[in-house]
């Protein structure tokens, strides 16, 4: 029982560094799109800078999204799981 709430408990940590991974790789991608606009790197009165721009991003945030809720649902269900024994 002990290893089983060991080995639940490093699983539990993983999944953590997981999910704090996807934060910081979205907050970096806000972060860097907005310095290039600030920069004027990246002109949004330019069509195709904008277009790309914007399905650059909806994959981001789409992809990040779902692993964040994936991640979240694995850490409930460990935690269930945790308090279950």
């Amino acid at each position: 029982m002990d290893t089983k709430k060991n080995t639940l408990d490093l699983m539990h940590q993983r999944y953590l560094q997981y999910k704090i991974a996807v934060i910081i790789i979205i907050f970096s991608y806000i972060i860097g799109v907005m310095i290039a606009l600030l920069t004027k790197q990246i002109s949004l009165l330019n069509t195709v800078q904008a277009v790309y721009l914007f399905f650059i991003s909806v994959v981001v945030f789409i992809f990040g999204y779902l692993l964040l809720v994936k991640f979240n649902n694995k850490l409930n269900e460990i935690i269930r799981e945790i308090e279950g024994l």
